[in-house]
């Protein structure tokens, strides 16, 4: 996971636990682009892997469903594996950090501390830097083409 999403969840999903990162969760990657989607350039898509089916990811699923911010959940299928997106809004100030540079308020900045605690490599890079700069550009993977998918279950 990116130093640019560790910053920006906490903002985005206030409901958000350490197990919603876990691997017993499903959980995969956040992203910024869907190339199957062009053009959400306001959405950031939280993706999971949909075969996992457990009281974590009941769970979150539970609290996802509730927030404010999230825009849609839809289903993709690549490489023949099934992944819920859950696709959130950017706020307006995470929507500026998109651009690489990220210099949170101390507001935000005590928010996400508060989440990943001090010790963690993202506490330990805000506390010793007022801004960051990193990569913000993570396409999720293309979906699988109708076919492949048909092909496959024959």
């Amino acid at each position: 996971m990116s130093k640019f999403t560790k910053v920006i969840m906490p903002l985005i999903e206030k409901n958000l636990k350490l197990d919603d990162f876990s691997d017993e969760s499903g959980f995969i990657d956040v992203y910024t682009e869907d190339p199957d989607r062009p053009g959400n350039y306001r959405s950031i898509y939280f993706v999971v892997n949909d075969d996992v089916r457990n009281a974590l990811s009941i769970d979150r699923a539970r609290r996802f469903i509730k927030s404010p911010n999230l825009k849609g959940v839809f289903t993709k299928r690549c490489n023949n594996v099934p992944y819920m997106v859950y696709e959130f809004n950017m706020t307006p100030s995470t929507y500026k950090m998109k651009e690489g540079v990220i210099s949170p308020t101390l507001e935000e900045r005590t928010q996400i501390l508060q989440f990943w605690g001090l010790t963690s490599d993202i506490g330990r890079l805000l506390l010793s830097n007022s801004t960051l700069s990193v990569e913000t550009d993570y396409a999720m993977p293309l979906a699988d083409e109708a076919p492949f998918f048909l092909e496959s279950l024959i």
